[in-house]
């Protein structure tokens, strides 16, 4: 086996948590998916691969899943792995009282607090879920499995499965080392340590010195440097962000269906990605990436008709013009002011003056849009890979999740519960594909671009283990292959 002695990840932030509080950011979850495993994962092409389970099964009513577990698997405490681990974590982490950062407490709970686990023996897993859920990999996929015996009193040192253990925890840094009895043989890097640099120019400086040998979140006009440098090698990505802006569709203007695609309409996105995003970006053509199951390769984007935007906004009852009311954070998406800016500029072409309300807490801004306490829209950004999450959390009225901003469609809720009721996959995403359609029809949301970035990496890493690559979900955890 060849081998590295050690690889420094610089990111913006480095540090432990609860492993079952949710979180959205990647630097966090790199860390977490190096010490710690759920059931199932992705794999590098968006698909599941076993994790902690070997196989599973849902029966034809989408509710009953059968998991075989791992046998002969170590916790860094040496303790044995079985069913009644996996039974207790999931228990704990879709407990109402677990917390969450940005608005996302209890975020489990809506889709399985009232799920039944049973251990069948120990190393058979049975879930069955309140309602149809033929997407539950979904949620199993960022759900750690700890030790029971830990669980009355979890710290960010409980032990995992992983391919690291912890070895010293610091403000700024993490430090791993490999763990010798990872089920999956050891890891070809000895130590990990992942070391918050804050800003990203600092991150390249800090690479071009030779003092990291991988940094991440790095945007492409920031890397004009490092490509004069032999032993870089880049990962050019899009990232699994869309960043949008949500109509409120409870009050307002943007009720009207007219108004929300005459908005779409009044703006020439291609223009907003060069000055925003130095082209860095893929335009959205709906709510959802390319890289999302059921999103529709083939549906064209809202083209810039500012034309078409008035005579909408006229039928609408608005060709005197029209005062909105846009809330933004100062931070996810940092861009959010040069967003505003754009908007400003071509609706004001259309007759739409455009107020705005900014808000410098983050957090709290999370709990402002979750209340639906937004005036006539709202920047924000969506990050989960998971279409099923996304689309009923955001978008399925009945649901009214936690980002549902009021849009009411009873032809996107029949089609979202029929794909949660079938179990196989092909039929699921045709499914998910006429939500698809419907939704951008509908234009609940302004649809932006997906970013895209750079994950900038010693080349000597990559001939080193040339299997090694960035996941989908853009996680960099080494020894899971």
């Amino acid at each position: 086996m060849r081998e590295i002695e050690k690889v420094i990840v610089a990111q913006p932030s480095a540090y432990l948590n609860d492993p079952h509080i949710w979180v959205d950011s990647r630097a966090v979850l790199c860390i977490r998916f190096s010490m710690f495993e759920p059931l199932v994962k992705y794999d590098k092409h968006n698909q599941f691969v076993p994790g902690l389970a070997v196989s599973w099964k849902v029966e034809k009513d989408a509710r009953t899943w059968t998991f075989n577990l791992r046998k002969n698997v170590k916790f860094h405490d040496g303790s044995l792995f079985t069913a009644q681990d996996a039974a207790a974590s999931i228990r704990r982490a879709v407990s109402p009282e677990m917390p969450g950062e940005y608005g996302t407490a209890a975020l489990l709970a809506g889709y399985l607090e009232k799920a039944e686990i049973e251990i069948l023996d120990p190393y058979t897993l049975k879930i069955i879920t309140p309602d149809p859920m033929a997407d539950l990999l979904d949620l199993l996929v960022y759900i750690m499995i700890l030790p029971s015996h830990a669980l009355d009193q979890v710290t960010p040192t409980v032990p995992g499965t992983g391919p690291y253990r912890l070895l010293e925890a610091n403000p700024e840094d993490i430090h791993l080392t490999r763990f010798e009895d990872y089920w999956a043989g050891p890891a070809e890097v000895k130590e990990v340590v992942y070391t918050a640099i804050h800003e990203e120019e600092d991150r390249v400086k800090a690479f071009l010195r030779h003092e990291v040998d991988v940094i991440t979140y790095v945007s492409p006009e920031r890397a004009t440097g490092l490509q004069l440098d032999p032993q870089t090698f880049f990962w050019n990505r899009a990232t699994t962000v869309c960043v949008i802006m949500m109509f409120n569709a409870i009050q307002g203007a943007c009720t009207d269906v007219r108004v929300r695609q005459a908005l779409n309409y009044a703006i020439n996105m291609d223009e907003v990605i060069e000055k925003v995003m130095k082209g860095h970006a893929v335009r959205l053509n709906g709510p959802l990436t390319y890289d999302h199951i059921g999103c529709d390769p083939d549906l064209a984007p809202y083209p810039y008709d500012p034309v078409h935007a008035r005579e909408l906004l006229k039928a609408a009852g608005y060709s005197n013009g029209l005062t909105l009311t846009l809330d933004r954070p100062t931070i996810l998406p940092d861009e959010s002011a040069e967003l505003a800016a754009m908007l400003r500029k071509y609706w004001g072409a259309v007759g739409v003056t455009l107020e705005e309300r900014i808000h410098e807490d983050r957090k709290q801004y999370s709990l402002t849009v979750r209340s639906r306490e937004i005036g006539d829209l709202c920047v924000f950004d969506s990050s989960p890979m998971s279409t099923y999450r996304v689309l009923r959390e955001k978008l399925h009225s009945n649901f009214a999740g936690p980002w549902w901003e009021g849009y009411d469609s009873p032809v996107v809720n029949a089609l979202m519960e029929k794909a949660w009721g079938t179990i196989d996959f092909t039929e699921r995403v045709g499914l998910y594909r006429q939500a698809y359609r419907q939704i951008q029809h509908d234009a609940p949301w302004l649809f932006f671009y997906n970013p895209t970035e750079l994950l900038v990496v010693n080349k000597s890493i990559v001939e080193t283990l040339p299997d090694w690559s960035i996941g989908i979900d853009g996680l960099v955890v080494f020894g899971q292959g």
